[in-house]
């Protein structure tokens, strides 16, 4: 329970009778306090994350980040990984280009 949590790490202090209580008065603190988000002076900054996270590719990236590379050495592994494709690449590259293309050699020159 919440209201649990906050009093075991001194956050809040209980002077109801159970956690129980405490959490009711939370949930009603502000039940008939009216409320409009278009006057809060944080309100563009609700609108930005609401934008924010209504793009798919934010949350799949965030979600990519936080499970991939939640370390830096996880982030080097992948780097290395990728430098080692792009070498793999380019010597495919040039193998193949060696065997299409030889080289000409000096002696079998035409005149």
């Amino acid at each position: 329970m919440d209201a649990t949590f906050l009093c075991d790490n001194s956050i809040i202090e209980n002077y109801l009778a159970t956690d129980k209580e405490v959490a009711h008065f939370f949930r009603n603190v502000g039940k008939y306090v009216p409320f409009d988000i278009e006057e809060c002076y944080l309100w563009k900054l609700f609108k930005d994350v609401n934008e924010y996270h209504r793009n798919i590719w934010h949350v799949r990236w965030a979600g990519f980040r936080f499970k991939y590379f939640d370390t830096a050495w996880s982030f080097l592994s992948a780097l290395a990984a990728v430098i080692l494709v792009l070498f793999t690449a380019v010597q495919a590259f040039f193998a193949v280009y060696a065997y299409a293309r030889p080289p000409l050699s000096c002696g079998s020159e035409k005149h």
